[in-house]
């Protein structure tokens, strides 16, 4: 009986989207020792992968933006440094998304860190640019 419940459970649970809010109740329940679903850990990195869409969109925006200015004035280490930084944890969840297939509990724990990970440094990078001091254009 237990089992066709299970099955049922997950025949619902994939019609119903994956959220971040879905992601945090499984990594709670690994860590609480409580079996998972292959099918919800496949899910918990998928929402990983999509994560990673508008970091990459946004940073983007960001170093378009920032090479725009860096024509003009040099720019500021700090700025440079947020960027590469960001880019290096999008590459890390990059990384992690290509080499999915572990289909364990930690592969989840490990998805959902590089996404956070990947959007604290995207904002960082971000308000990084927007707050640094630029030198005044030199006169021509």
């Amino acid at each position: 009986m237990t089992n066709i419940l299970q099955e049922i459970e997950q025949d619902v649970s994939n019609f119903i989207a994956f959220t971040e809010a879905d992601v945090v109740a499984l990594i709670a329940d690994i860590r609480k020792g409580v079996t998972i679903f292959e099918a919800d850990v496949d899910k918990a990195i998928k929402w990983a992968e999509a994560e990673a869409r508008p970091i990459v969109a946004t940073i983007q925006q960001i170093e378009g933006l920032i090479a725009q200015i860096g024509t003009v004035v040099p720019l500021p280490p700090e700025v440079t440094a947020a960027i590469a930084a960001a880019n290096v944890a999008v590459a890390a969840l990059n990384e992690l998304a290509a080499s999915a297939g572990q289909n364990d509990g930690q592969a989840v724990v490990n998805a959902y860190i590089a996404a956070k990970s990947a959007q604290a440094a995207s904002a960082n990078a971000a308000v990084t640019a927007t707050q640094a001091t630029f030198p005044a254009p030199k006169a021509a």
